[in-house]
């Protein structure tokens, strides 16, 4: 027995795929591909860590700079780190990512440090998006 439903789609679909649209009808617009080229990607321009020489206890300030804006949808910043002790815990709030909103060009997040070791601990901090990556040294004695 042939599904009425299914014939009825079938039907359907065939007959809209070979109709043709004509301009000038109601609710009905010509699509024509846009013209404008794709914007560059936003890429990171700079990225510091100030002060980047600090005690155990302090505060240091993450700066990162795009080349340009943040387009419509932001830009995500993520940061990753490596350090010579292998110690990650030197770092009280370590951030995942960072935010930047529509035409913003620089965003900044405040780090707080702390005691773990007696021995000095090297960090080099990444920021990175999907088109480029910079990083940023921090010695905490």
């Amino acid at each position: 027995m042939i599904n009425v439903r299914l014939l009825l789609v079938l039907s359907l679909t065939f007959m809209l795929s070979n109709c043709p649209i004509r301009p000038g009808l109601p609710g009905v617009e010509p699509v024509s591909p846009s013209n404008s080229p794709t914007p560059p990607p936003i890429k990171i321009q700079k990225f510091t860590i100030s002060p980047d020489e600090v005690s155990a206890g302090s505060t240091v300030q993450f700066t990162v700079t795009l080349d340009k804006p943040a387009g419509d949808g932001g830009a995500e910043i993520g940061f990753s780190s490596i350090t010579n002790t292998g110690l990650t815990d030197t770092i009280v709030n370590m951030p995942v990512s960072l935010r930047l909103n529509k035409g913003i060009k620089e965003g900044t997040i405040k780090v707080r440090t702390q005691r773990v070791t007696n021995e000095a601990t090297h960090i080099v901090f990444t920021a990175y998006n999907w088109n480029s990556q910079y990083s940023a040294e921090l010695l905490i004695h």
